[in-house]
């Protein structure tokens, strides 16, 4: 009896173990596939082909009109992604009625080129330089901003904090040049006098 409990328990353990390991694996691949294609500067090697320090970028027209202005600290390509990680970005955009909206971010990259700029965590966006959006706050996570088009979007939660009111939604598009925001889901708002 004692030898046939001493095979249950090494079955059962060896049993547990092979499930352990599966399990371990299994995990292990789907945070591989869903983990997030970003990752910060500092988290990457340092196979940088190019650098840039204190850099100020201006796009204009071709008619000569500012388009937009990026400032940051500090900018790495990689040339292995062909990616550009731009640290603590400042984004000014600029429309046809020279307003402007900025935006800011824990750090960016560009993509496919310069025709998609991701801002990545800590985003700010913010219409302090317009008239109809003086006192508009976007915030997210993560926000795409799509140069030759002049809009933004994100399908992340934000949140839009203007003078006596929060609203929270899921999604959102930010067309610069006509001045409009899209909220796309789950919206809902409250109006909180203390608000600035």
């Amino acid at each position: 009896m004692g030898l046939t409990n001493s095979i249950k328990w090494r079955s059962t353990l060896i049993y547990n173990l092979i499930l352990l390991m599966f399990a371990t694996l299994t995990g292990g691949l789907l945070w591989s596939i869903m983990a997030p294609s970003h990752q910060k500067p500092s988290q990457l090697t340092d196979n940088y082909d190019a650098f840039a320090t204190e850099i100020v970028s201006t796009k204009f027209s071709d008619l000569g009109v500012k388009k937009y202005e990026l400032s940051s600290p500090r900018l790495n390509h990689y040339k292995t992604n062909n990616q550009t990680y731009v640290e603590t970005p400042a984004l000014y955009i600029y429309n046809s009625q020279n307003e402007s909206w900025l935006i800011t971010a824990q750090y960016a990259t560009a993509t496919q080129g310069k025709s998609v700029i991701e801002f990545v965590q800590h985003v700010d966006v913010s219409g302090a330089g317009t008239v109809n959006h003086k006192n508009t706050q976007l915030l997210t996570e993560k926000i795409s901003y799509y140069p030759d088009k002049n809009m933004a979007n994100t399908r992340l939660p934000v949140t839009i904090v203007q003078p006596g009111s929060i609203i929270h939604a899921t999604g959102m598009e930010v067309a610069f040049n006509a001045g409009t925001i899209a909220l796309l889901g789950k919206i809902n708002g409250s109006y909180d006098p203390n608000v600035n």
